[in-house]
């Protein structure tokens, strides 16, 4: 695949999400609401900054973190 349809590749998926109804936005990382995406592998440091201080917030800890031992990973009674 030469460097043009890369680009042109690229340019059909924002166009795809655009006509579906969401917004693309050029930022290393945007969190909407509990998602948090980024656009590149070389954002991946923000990424994974972004994310640690999600999980690192008071009250953002997923459900199944503050079961105690006797629930699995999914909230299944172990």
């Amino acid at each position: 695949m030469c460097a043009a349809e890369w680009r042109s590749t690229r340019q059909t998926a924002a166009d795809s999400f655009r006509n579906a109804g969401g917004n693309v936005v050029d930022q290393e990382v945007v969190t909407d609401q509990n998602i948090t995406s980024s656009r590149w592998p070389d954002d991946l440091p923000a990424f994974c900054a972004r994310i640690v201080e999600q999980f690192a917030a008071p009250g953002k800890r997923p459900p199944t973190l503050n079961r105690g031992m006797n629930h699995g990973p999914f909230g299944e009674k172990i």
